[in-house]
């Protein structure tokens, strides 16, 4: 798992070298909303959270 730190300006995130390629692709709106999904996971229950995903996808 990576780090994710959220501030006015950016987010970083480094789980992996692709997903800070990524993260540095995003722009306007949508970086916006990236940002504020990621930072209610850090303000959430992270764990649950991606239990819950994780549980739902091996239902399909």
């Amino acid at each position: 798992m990576g780090a994710a730190t959220v501030d006015s300006t950016c987010l970083f995130y480094r789980a992996t070298p692709e997903c800070f390629q990524y993260s540095e692709a995003l722009h306007g709106d949508y970086a916006t909303s990236y940002r504020r999904a990621v930072q209610l996971l850090a303000e959430e229950d992270y764990e649950d959270i991606m239990n819950r995903i994780t549980k739902e996808n091996n239902q399909l």
